[in-house]
């Protein structure tokens, strides 16, 4: 139940918070492009607004595909320094990496629940290496929680684009850090509560319904 059953997709999705940047360079970058073109180009509001980055299904789409192609930022390239605009930034240094990155996370997850769950090659497990499931286990989880049909390469990007712009709006505040580390405190003790009991309430029921078979026959027979 809490590896590959009922509790495996909230386990997952819940997973997806920790889905960061991991590259120190692709996060320099991200962090100067959100600075000079997402958060510039949201306030002026006039190709998109805050909102619109809240409600976005794909915000790497959102911003790159509006980028200004007049405004510079630097970005860093091997031990370059190079300044482009928004839009060359978006298209030639940032949007490459997100494969990197997805890929970086496969492997981490390869040996995990979430990467072998569903896979049909237990058999060959000595001779072959199990290809990861990961991604057909991120579709499957946000569709049915979400109902989301955009793809589990989009979901990662998505959630990495959440937690890049997250960590450069004001997150050092003392009542949003309280605030945020409350829910994400709860939502873990939850979490556990929910993996140690349930399976446990689920075998007293089936007790009490096979035990309860005893005392129905005789009743059917009587009626």
């Amino acid at each position: 139940f809490h590896d590959y059953g009922m509790l495996f997709g909230a386990r997952l999705v819940q997973e997806s918070r920790n889905w960061k940047i991991s590259s120190p360079e692709f996060r320099e970058n991200m962090d100067k492009y959100i600075n000079r073109c997402v958060m510039f180009d949201s306030m002026v509001g006039h190709w998109y607004t805050p909102s619109d980055l809240v409600q976005s299904d794909d915000i790497w789409r959102l911003v790159s595909e509006n980028a200004a192609v007049i405004r510079m930022v630097s970005m860093r390239v091997g031990k370059e320094r190079t300044l482009l605009s928004c839009h060359d930034a978006a298209k030639n240094v940032l949007q490459p990496e997100f494969t990197s990155e997805i890929q970086k996370l496969e492997a981490r997850y390869a040996g995990t629940s979430f990467g072998e769950a569903g896979s049909t090659n237990w058999g060959a497990r000595a001779f072959n290496l199990i290809t990861s499931n990961l991604r057909k286990n991120i579709d499957l989880s946000f569709k049915s929680y979400f109902s989301s049909n955009i793809g589990a390469e989009k979901l990662i990007r998505q959630q990495m684009m959440i937690n890049a712009i997250k960590k450069n709006v004001q997150t050092d505040e003392y009542g949003f850090a309280r605030a945020s580390a409350t829910q994400e405190s709860n939502w873990h003790i939850a979490g556990e509560l929910a993996s140690t009991y349930i399976p446990i309430l689920l075998t007293v029921f089936k007790g009490l319904v096979y035990s309860s078979f005893i005392f129905l026959m005789p009743l059917l027979l009587m009626s």
